[in-house]
């Protein structure tokens, strides 16, 4: 019991003795607080502009952006399933108690049916 205890304490010290993730350097010599702050350099592909380096945080690319829902979406896209709308008029059950009228819905295809790519 007690080696246990004593191995769980040396590994619970050495853990905490490692360094913090954010001040490992890189082989440059930067931190990688620093590198974060730096940012990513602009590239040939990039706009060359100094104002789009600023504050990209006001443009919105989710739109334009892959994503799993919306590959799905488009490579399979979801076929009609028209359903039938029904009124039942307000009526006494069996039992004698009364039961508004309501509204309900039965859609013509048990299923959801998906359309294989390039059918749609």
């Amino acid at each position: 019991m007690k080696k246990l205890m004593l191995t769980i304490l040396v590994t619970w010290i050495s853990g905490c003795s490692t360094n913090h993730p954010l001040q490992e350097m890189s082989k440059d010599g930067k931190s990688t607080a620093e590198l974060m702050r730096q940012g990513v350099p602009e590239s040939s592909g990039m706009a060359s502009s100094r104002a789009v380096q600023g504050d990209l945080s006001r443009y919105n690319y989710n739109p334009y952006t892959r994503n799993v829902l919306n590959e799905t979406n488009m490579l399979f896209p979801m076929l009609p399933n028209p359903s039938l709308v029904m009124y039942v008029y307000p009526h006494i059950s069996a039992s004698g108690v009364p039961v508004p009228g309501y509204a309900t819905a039965f859609k013509f295809y048990e299923t959801e049916q998906y359309a294989l790519p390039g059918e749609r």
